[in-house]
Parts: structure tokens; C-alpha cells; sequence
């Protein structure tokens, strides 16, 4: 049987997103994926900051389940419509309180903090994350550049050197992104697989959302209110096609990443269509490495 980590599951009911996956879910899907020949474990992480306490007792009851958890945090105090602050006193207090290791990283969703990566509120939990050796993952949007910019990455590493992070959708979902390219008012900047070849031991980028994601969508905000709309990069082939001229480069910095997972359409697509070898990396290896786990 073929083991898989997958290194980004959400865990937990949400009224923000309106939909969510508890244990019970992701048991059954990892049955019926065994029952393909798949052992999968994951990794996962809550929706809110307010969940957080809940994850070391989920993962030491479910061994065979789940690996680890990442903390979600919100750093912005002026920005909390959509998550609670976190206090950097209360993640680390988390992760010391933490006997098991069962706490393996850190996760930031920029755009509904409103966070730039190099902004200096970021600074305690960089500081917390490499002390305790853990990545933050962060979400990078494919509709913006507002706040992951790869610039700003860099930025963030001349500050932190020994900070790991991994860059979710594989920065973005957006070529532009992903390969580089020229941006009105700000001229030439670099790509993801730029970023990684400068920062091989601090960058990892996941595989989320290059399977298309039937079920993704662009989610705006009016007034109380979370607007669902069709998300408008579903083209599989496409993210293939990027995918296959990317990998050769940075295919030990790439780790397998389901997001959402659900039973009709969890898949490892397009990472099967590569060589065995860059599949091993990918599905299992890298991940293994980066987290230091033992499965």
C-alpha cells in the first residue's frame, strides 16, 4: 500500500466558510482511499484562531489519522472581522504546553487578516516558529499580490534566516506568480521557483489547488455576510501543464497538499502524471523531511 502525507487538511465546522471536515470525515475518507491502495495521514488545521486549543487532544486520539496540526494565527489586531487576534504569548504557551509534538506548524491566511508577510507583526511569531523549529504556511492568493508578493518573502527571510515556510496553492495559483513577469508600477518581479532556488533550505511549496478543485470558491465579504462565488481558475490542464515545467528545478522543495478533502474528489492529480521519483518526493519524502515525522 502506497503511504501519502497530506500536508494541509481543514478540521472543524466554520459558519465563516459554510462548510467543514470533522474526524469522522476524514475516517471515511481515508477508508475508502485505502481501499484504493492509498495509506494517506494528514496534517491539518483548524478554520479559527478560537479552535486552536482543540487540536493537541484530536491528533493524540486519532494516531493513525492525523500527524500533526497547525496552529492558525492572526497576527493583525486592526483586522479581526474574520478571525479573532492571536496573542503571540498564547501560541507559544500552546506549543510548549504541547508534550506530544503534535502541534508541527504554524498557518496564516493573509488575505483575511489583511497581513503582508514582512510586516513587522509578523515578527514574534517568525521568532516562535524557528525557536520551536516549526514552518508557517502561508495562504497565497492567485487573484493578488497584495500580500505574498515573492518580494516580500524574501523580505521576510533576510529578517528570519532560519524561518521555514511554505507557500500554499504553489504561491498562488497564477503563472504570473509562479514563473515571474513584469507588473505595472512595480517593474520586474521574480517567481515562486525563483524564490525556492534562492531559499532552498527555507521554502517548500504545496500542491493545493493544482488538481483544479471542483469545489473552490472566490469568497467576498458584504457587511456581515460571506458571498460564495464560482471560483474561476478551474482549468486542471492548465495547472498540469505548469506543473510539468516547473518541477525539475524544485521537486525537493514541493509537498502534496489536499485543502479541502472530500470523498468525490480527493486526488493527487496532476503530481501522478509525473516521473515515480518526483511522485515519491512529493506525496511522501519531502514532507516526511520537513516535519521530521515518523511513518
Amino acid at each position: 500500500m502506497r503511504k501519502i502525507l497530506d500536508t494541509q487538511g481543514y478540521w472543524g465546522p466554520t459558519e465563516c466558510w459554510g462548510f467543514g471536515q470533522d474526524t469522522e470525515g476524514y475516517r471515511i475518507l481515508q477508508g475508502k482511499l485505502k481501499s484504493l491502495g492509498y495509506y494517506v495521514k494528514f496534517l491539518i488545521m483548524p478554520y479559527t484562531t478560537n479552535q486552536n486549543s482543540n487540536l493537541p487532544a484530536v491528533i493524540h486520539e486519532n494516531p493513525d489519522l492525523f500527524l500533526g496540526a497547525y496552529l492558525q494565527i492572526n497576527p493583525n489586531e486592526d483586522y479581526t472581522s474574520m478571525m479573532s487576534y492571536s496573542k503571540p504569548e498564547t501560541i507559544e504557551r500552546l506549543i510548549r504546553s504541547d508534550k506530544e509534538d503534535s502541534l508541527v506548524g504554524l498557518k496564516l491566511h493573509t488575505s483575511l487578516t489583511k497581513t503582508r508577510v514582512d510586516d513587522p507583526i509578523l515578527d514574534e511569531f517568525s521568532r516562535i516558529a524557528v525557536d520551536h523549529d516549526i514552518p508557517i504556511l502561508f495562504h497565497c492568493a492567485a487573484s493578488g499580490h497584495d500580500f505574498t508578493r515573492s518580494d516580500y518573502f524574501r523580505n521576510l527571510l533576510t529578517k528570519h534566516p532560519d524561518l521555514k515556510i511554505i507557500c500554499a496553492h504553489y504561491g498562488g495559483l497564477n503563472e504570473r506568480y509562479i514563473l515571474g513577469d513584469y507588473f505595472e508600477e512595480e517593474g520586474y518581479i521574480a517567481g515562486y521557483v525563483e524564490l525556492v532556488k534562492d531559499f532552498r533550505k527555507n521554502v517548500w511549496l504545496n500542491t493545493s489547488g493544482l488538481n483544479g478543485e471542483k469545489r473552490r470558491w472566490n469568497l467576498i465579504k458584504e457587511g456581515e455576510k460571506t458571498v460564495q462565488t464560482p471560483y474561476t481558475e478551474y482549468d486542471p490542464n492548465r495547472w498540469k501543464s505548469l506543473f510539468s515545467k516547473t518541477i525539475d528545478g524544485i521537486k525537493d522543495n514541493l509537498v502534496f497538499a489536499g485543502d479541502f478533502p472530500e470523498l468525490w474528489w480527493w486526488t493527487t492529480y496532476p503530481v501522478n502524471t509525473s516521473s515515480l521519483e518526483v511522485q515519491h518526493n512529493v506525496l511522501y519524502e519531502n514532507t516526511k523531511n520537513l516535519f521530521d515525522l515518523r511513518w
